[in-house]
C-alpha cells in the first residue's frame, strides 16, 4: 500500500508570498503544484534520506523552525533571521501555479480561461513573474540550508549531502525559456 502523501504547505502558507485567487473547484490544482515543488524542487537539494525523515517527522520540534523560519546564531556568532522552508515551497509552488493558471484541461482539450470582463495576460509577463518567484524561492532555500548547516547537531541526516549545483541553478541559471 502506498504511503499517504504529506504536503508541507497549503494555500494559506502561500498567501504571504503571492496572491493566489482560487475558486473552490481549483483548489485541487494547487495540490499538484505543491507536490511537484516538494518532490522536484526541494527534495533533490536535501537528499532522499533527510527528506524522508523530514516528511515522516515534520511535526517534531527540530523541523518546526526549519519549516517556519526564525532566528539562529551563525558560525560568526551573529543572530540571523531566515524565512524557512515553507517560504521556499510557497514561491516554487506559486511559480508552477502561475504558469498553468489560465489553462484548463477539459474533455475537449486544453482551453484558456476568458470572460467578457477580462483579457489574457501577456505570456512573457507570466514567465517573468514565475521566474521572479523561483529566484525568490531559491534564496529562501539557500537561507534554510545555511540554517541546517549551522544546526548540524539537530539534523544528522543532512550531513554534507546538499546539492549545491541544484541550488545554484535555481538562482543563476533560470531564463524565461526555463521550464518549471
Amino acid at each position: 500500500m502506498p504511503e499517504p502523501i504529506t504536503l508541507l504547505i497549503n494555500r494559506t502558507d502561500i498567501t504571504p508570498y503571492a496572491q493566489v485567487a482560487l475558486h473552490a473547484r481549483e483548489e485541487d490544482t494547487l495540490f499538484s503544484h505543491i507536490l511537484a515543488s516538494q518532490n522536484v524542487d526541494i527534495r533533490p537539494v536535501f537528499g532522499d534520506v533527510f527528506w524522508t525523515d523530514l516528511i515522516a517527522n515534520y511535526l517534531n520540534d527540530n523541523y518546526k523552525t526549519l519549516l517556519e523560519g526564525g532566528t539562529y546564531v551563525n558560525d560568526n556568532g551573529d543572530t540571523v533571521t531566515f524565512q524557512g522552508l515553507k517560504a521556499s515551497l510557497a514561491c516554487f509552488t506559486y511559480a508552477r501555479y502561475v504558469l498553468h493558471k489560465n489553462a484548463v484541461d477539459t474533455p475537449f482539450g486544453m482551453v484558456a480561461k476568458t470572460s467578457e470582463y477580462s483579457e489574457q495576460t501577456d505570456p512573457q509577463l507570466i514567465i517573468s513573474i514565475a521566474s521572479e518567484k523561483r529566484n525568490e524561492g531559491g534564496l529562501y532555500l539557500q537561507d534554510t540550508i545555511r540554517y541546517v548547516r549551522a544546526n548540524s547537531a539537530l539534523f544528522p541526516l543532512f550531513g554534507n549531502k546538499c546539492n549545491e549545483t541544484l541550488t545554484s541553478k535555481f538562482i543563476h541559471k533560470l531564463t524565461p525559456a526555463s521550464k518549471i
